[in-house]
């Protein structure tokens, strides 16, 4: 089995608080392009231009699909989300997108989620990565990587669900699958 970028800094991360009882220090400059999708490098200041913010959400639940949802602010002030999915090829291995979106947030959408991220606490430090602290070790379950670009700069926090993902973090990739409609409601179950 290979395993992803994202998911191999979860499980070092994981196994190096168990081994010590805390988080180890981040590692400065990680970046994070969700595999197999056509998605840019957020962490890159040309990622910002023109916008005043970026949001991303990568939900990867093991051997199944995975979902890329972007919500983007230009610099007026309006707002798009970009949904993809990709799942196991039928035939020949690998991996295909199946669905892609694209619709304008509303006004009312994009101040929820402008709250939800004012007051998340997420990003202080980046990289983030959560994870239990009582001696706890996950292996398995769905890696959650929320990111955010702004001119201010780069963030990422990553998670595994169900092991731990913080409340705050939870409640913005609620929102953001909410936003994006994928037209079923599979995705947020994931969530919850």
């Amino acid at each position: 089995m290979k395993l992803r970028p994202g998911l191999l800094s979860l499980l070092a991360t994981s196994l190096a608080a168990c081994a010590t009882g805390s988080p180890p220090p981040p590692t400065l400059g990680q970046t994070f392009t969700p595999p197999g999708f056509s998605e840019p490098d957020l962490s890159r200041p040309q990622a910002v231009e023109g916008y005043r913010r970026r949001l991303r959400l990568y939900l990867s639940p093991p051997f199944r699909r995975q979902v890329v949802i972007r919500v983007d602010t230009d610099s007026s002030g309006r707002g798009v989300a970009t949904f993809a999915r990709r799942e196991p090829a039928d035939e020949g291995g690998g991996w295909e997108i199946t669905e892609t979106q694209r619709r304008r947030v509303s006004v009312a959408d994009l101040a929820k989620l402008d709250a939800l991220v004012r007051t998340s606490g997420l990003w202080a430090t980046s990289p983030e990565f959560w994870q239990r602290l009582d001696g706890a070790v996950c292996l398995d379950g769905m890696e959650v990587t929320l990111e955010r670009a702004t001119a201010e700069g780069y963030g990422i926090s990553e998670a595994n669900l169900p092991c731990y993902v913080p409340q705050s973090m939870l409640g913005i990739a609620v929102e953001m699958v909410r936003i994006a409609d994928p037209g079923d409601r599979e995705v947020l179950g994931w969530l919850q």
